[in-house]
């Protein structure tokens, strides 16, 4: 896959924009802010120790009490 203007690691598994196959959702995600402090800065990935482990795709990326 090649995506235009983003890092790939912005749509991998902890990516900020999560994996792009995930894209196709009927609601609204609770997602975390992208300058919240919660992503790596520039990889713009989930930092180690936040979101659920057992989550994947955009679930990792909703905002939890962590």
């Amino acid at each position: 896959m090649e995506v235009q203007g983003r890092r790939r690691s912005h749509y991998g598994e902890r990516g900020v924009n999560g994996p792009i196959d995930d894209l196709w959702t009927d609601a609204p995600i609770a997602y975390r802010k992208q300058s919240g402090g919660d992503y790596d800065i520039p990889a713009l990935t989930l930092k180690p120790g936040l979101g659920d482990a057992r989550a994947s795709g955009f679930r990792l990326h909703v905002r939890r009490h962590d």
